[in-house]
C-alpha cells in the first residue's frame, strides 16, 4: 500500500499507451487508474488511445535502427498530438518511449509511471 500525497509540477497529464502493454497486452486501464490516484492531476487522452494509440517511433528498435528519420517524425507527431490534447506532460511505461518521445519534444516534459508514482510517494527521482 502506498499513499500518493505529493503534487506533480504539471497539472494535465496525457498517457501514452506503449505498443507492448497496450495494442498487444490489452493493458490500458491500470497504468490510468495511477495516474487518477496522483493528487490535482486531470488525465486527458490524446486522439489516439488505448488500441488506436500510436507508436512513439521507436519501433522496438527496428524503425529507430533502419529509418532514424522516419522514428524522428512519428515521435514528434506524436507529441504534437500530446500537446493537442491540452496536455502539459506526458507518462508513459515504457523507457523506449520514453527516450524516443524525450527526444521528439524537449520542452514538454515524458514521465515513466514509475517516476511520476515515486514524485507522488514524495520520493526524489
Amino acid at each position: 500500500k502506498i499513499s500518493l500525497d505529493s503534487e506533480l509540477t504539471e497539472k494535465k497529464i496525457t498517457y501514452h499507451d506503449p505498443c507492448y502493454l497496450g495494442r498487444y497486452g490489452k493493458v490500458f486501464e491500470p497504468p490510468r487508474s495511477l495516474i487518477r490516484a496522483i493528487p490535482e492531476v486531470d488525465l486527458v487522452e490524446m486522439k489516439r488511445h488505448h488500441d488506436y494509440a500510436w507508436c512513439c517511433g521507436h519501433g522496438a528498435d527496428m524503425v529507430n535502427s533502419v529509418q532514424p528519420d522516419l522514428a524522428s517524425d512519428i515521435a514528434e507527431d506524436r507529441m504534437a498530438e500530446a500537446k493537442e490534447s491540452g496536455a502539459e506532460a506526458v507518462i508513459t511505461t515504457c523507457p523506449r518511449c520514453v527516450q524516443s518521445l524525450s527526444s521528439a519534444d524537449r520542452v514538454m516534459k515524458v514521465y515513466d509511471l514509475t517516476v511520476a508514482v515515486a514524485r507522488s510517494m514524495g520520493l526524489t527521482v
